[in-house]
């Protein structure tokens, strides 16, 4: 109740918004996805980048521009920390059917 205003509003500090979204994206209590799921794009690229990391993660079914977008942020677009990027990464393998051939590879070496 208290995070979607925060989430939403213009006057929220960046770094903040940007805090608060990691912080969604690292928990592993409750529906994370439900808090930002329909609020509308936030001001900066960075917040949005996180949203949509968040909402692949939790299993939200994602738009062909969205998937677009999450393999922009995989390939290093976006400006995302390793560690979020290769979550990322790895949703990105699921959602598009290539996590097996993936980890077949990494284990061959």
């Amino acid at each position: 109740k208290l995070l979607r205003p925060m989430l939403a509003s213009p006057k929220t500090d960046e770094n903040l918004r940007t805090g608060l979204l990691i912080s969604l994206i690292r928990t592993k209590k409750g529906d994370a996805a439900s808090i930002v799921a329909d609020l509308p794009k936030f001001p900066k690229h960075n917040a949005n980048n996180l949203k949509l990391l968040l909402l692949a993660k939790n299993g939200v079914k994602l738009s062909s521009q969205q998937m677009v977008d999450l393999g922009l942020l995989v390939r290093g677009g976006g400006g995302m920390p390793e560690a979020l990027r290769l979550q990322a990464a790895w949703i990105y393998l699921k959602r598009t059917g290539q996590a097996q051939r993936a980890l077949v590879k990494v284990l061959e070496g």
